[in-house]
């Protein structure tokens, strides 16, 4: 059941829901300010650099893992979000799995749509595997269409032969933009991402791409081959049925993948760890994931 923390938060965003459909530039400075309340730790050391063309924070806590790397796709639709939005995330997920995170800054759409993102991510994987990071010393994981960049780095990595990391988390995966699937009436009332804002998005991000392209789309891809997956994704939320269809597939490519619907949760409720015990719950189980499959 969820608690009463995540139903005061459902309340409030509910109240604040409008009928007109923000602007990118809207959403983007919406969801800065929503994140800059996030609780912060106070021991997280980041450092920010460039890799290649690429900005990208390196983010530890204390005693954690020089050695063994997280890369961490943020959300946010492929429009919005930063590393700076997600700091208080990635800071939980270091210290819930002992380990080093490494979070770029990919370009966005609609400046730079498909397959800017997607190719940053690839960018970056491969500049830590030549720095000396061999493919087995490094998860992935991501949020939203963070989650489904996770996927679709996975698959473009497969494809063209490179080595594969140790596992993955996607977590309320935007998996699929070609379609949403069936819709609950609970999301509908409850999960603040709305069909027309990911319709906003997809146009965005997509251009003229096919919809269906299996790296914009990963959950249409053939998944086989690639590493053990753990997919979270809320029964409140908007892309519900796309995380069972992701985990779907990935069964059917003979993926080691571990499918977790929690009730009553809307999307990507991870973002709000600090303040829900929900997302600190969910977290706490990503991370022992991913540091289980490296160990």
């Amino acid at each position: 059941m969820p608690s009463q923390q995540f139903e005061m938060l459902a309340q409030a965003m509910k109240a604040q829901r409008s009928e007109v459909l923000p602007s990118i530039a809207e959403l983007r400075t919406g969801f800065e300010a929503l994140t800059q309340i996030m609780p912060a730790a106070t021991d997280v050391e980041v450092t920010s650099s460039m890799i290649g063309s690429v900005p990208v924070d390196r983010v530890s806590v204390a005693d954690t893992d020089k050695d063994r790397l997280l890369l961490y796709l943020h959300g946010g639709g492929y429009c919005i979000g930063s590393r700076a939005t997600h700091r208080h995330v990635v800071a939980r997920l270091s210290r819930e799995s002992g380990l080093t995170v490494y979070v770029p800054e990919y370009r966005l759409a609609p400046e730079h749509p498909y397959p800017a993102g997607l190719e940053d991510a690839l960018l970056v994987y491969r500049r830590l595997i030549a720095n000396g990071t061999p493919g087995d010393h490094i998860v992935v994981a991501g949020e939203s269409a963070g989650g489904g960049l996770t996927v679709a780095l996975q698959v473009a990595l497969r494809d063209a032969g490179d080595p594969l990391p140790a596992a993955s988390a996607a977590l309320s995966p935007w998996a699929d933009l070609s379609d949403l699937g069936p819709i609950s009436d609970e999301a509908m009332d409850i999960d603040f991402l709305r069909p027309e804002q990911i319709g906003l998005f997809a146009a965005s991000y997509l251009g003229a791409t096919d919809p269906t392209s299996h790296t914009a789309s990963p959950a249409l891809a053939d998944l086989s081959g690639l590493p053990p997956m753990l997919i979270q994704a809320g029964e409140a939320e908007i892309l519900a049925d796309t995380a069972r269809r992701l985990a779907a597939r990935a069964k059917d490519g003979g993926v080691d993948v571990t499918l977790e619907m929690e009730p009553g949760m809307f999307h990507a409720w991870h973002l709000f760890c600090g303040m829900l015990p929900e997302g600190d719950e969910a977290l706490a189980r990503v991370g022992k994931f991913l540091r289980d499959r490296l160990n």
